[in-house]
C-alpha cells in the first residue's frame, strides 16, 4: 500500500488508494456510526462542489436553541482552523426575526449544533484521504474494511399523519385563495408523519436512498440517538466570497437563451395547474 502524507497549516493528512472504493464509502459509514456524533455529506458526483466527507465524533462542539445561538457559533468558529460540520433548524428564525414557534417538537434536536471532527475522511475517485498521520490513518482505514455491514429493517412502518385530512383540505384552500390573492406567490406547506413502533437501520436506509436518489446533496447526521437522513436536489445557501448563491427547484423551470421560448416557458409556469 502506497501513501501520501502532508501537513495543511498544523493539520496533518495521509492519502490511501482504495481497491473498491464504492463498498469502502458504506463500511465507512457504518464504522462512523459507532460514535455519538457523524455527519456525511455525498456529492454523488454531480458537479454541486459537494465530494464524499465524513465527519466523525465531536473533537469540540457548540449546542444551542434560538436565543443567543448565533453569537455562541460566532464564538465558536473564531479559534478553528480546520471545517467544521453541523446543522441548522427552522426555529432559529425567531432569533432574527420578531417570530415566535407555537407547534410541538417531537423531535428533539437542538436548534443549532456544529462540531470540529475528530477524524475527517474524504473519498476522491480510488482514494481516501485522513486528518491523520500515517500509522494512525493506515489503522483506521482497517477498522473500516473489517466493519461489517449491518441487516437491513424488512418491516415497513406504519405511517400515521398529525394533521387530520380535512384540515389539510381546508388549510390548501385558504392557501390557493390567498395565492390568488396576490399575498403570496409561493408557499412551502408541509405536515408531520411519524411511526412510532417503526424497526429503522440508518444507515442501511440511507443507503437504499441515496442509491435510489443519486442526489447532488445528500447527507446522513446522527447527533447521538436521532438520525437525520436527506437526499435533497436543492441547495438553500452557498456563500463565495461576498455572493450567495441559492438553487430551489419549487415554482422554477429552465431559462431559454432565445427570448420567445422564455415567454413560452412563462405562460408554462403561470398556467401550471401545481
Amino acid at each position: 500500500m502506497v501513501s501520501l502524507q502532508f501537513r495543511n497549516g498544523n493539520m496533518e493528512k495521509t492519502v490511501l488508494p482504495l481497491r473498491q472504493a464504492e463498498i469502502f464509502k458504506q463500511q465507512a459509514l457504518a464504522w462512523a456510526n459507532k460514535f455519538g456524533v457523524c455527519i456525511l455529506l455525498d456529492g454523488n458526483h454531480h458537479t454541486s462542489g459537494f465530494s464524499w466527507q465524513l465527519a466523525v465524533d465531536a473533537w469540540s462542539f457548540v449546542d444551542a436553541n434560538a436565543g443567543n445561538a448565533f453569537a455562541q457559533l460566532e464564538q465558536f468558529l473564531q479559534a478553528k482552523k480546520q471545517t467544521v460540520f453541523g446543522f441548522m433548524a427552522y426555529e432559529l428564525k425567531n432569533e432574527i426575526e420578531n417570530l415566535t414557534s407555537r407547534h410541538t417538537d417531537n423531535i428533539g434536536l437542538p436548534h443549532l449544533f456544529f462540531f470540529e471532527p475528530r477524524y475527517l475522511i474524504e473519498v476522491n475517485g480510488n482514494s481516501v484521504t485522513i486528518n491523520r498521520n500515517y500509522p494512525e490513518a493506515f489503522e483506521i482505514v482497517e477498522s473500516i474494511l473489517q466493519t461489517p455491514l449491518p441487516e437491513a429493517a424488512t418491516n415497513a412502518p406504519d405511517w400515521e399523519f398529525r394533521t387530520e385530512k380535512e384540515k389539510y383540505v381546508h388549510t390548501i384552500e385558504t392557501i390557493k385563495e390567498r395565492i390568488a390573492a396576490g399575498d403570496f406567490y409561493e408557499i412551502n406547506y408541509c405536515i408531520e408523519a411519524h411511526a412510532t413502533q417503526a424497526a429503522v437501520e440508518p444507515v442501511m436506509l440511507f443507503h437504499k436512498l441515496n442509491t435510489a436518489a443519486k442526489a447532488p446533496f445528500a447527507c446522513f447526521v446522527k447527533y447521538y440517538s436521532s438520525y437525520v437522513l436527506c437526499a435533497s436536489p436543492e441547495r438553500f445557501l452557498k456563500k463565495e466570497g461576498a455572493r450567495v448563491f441559492s438553487q430551489p427547484m419549487k415554482g422554477t423551470i429552465a431559462k431559454s437563451n432565445i427570448e420567445s421560448e422564455n415567454r413560452a416557458l412563462q405562460l408554462q409556469l403561470q398556467q401550471s395547474e401545481k
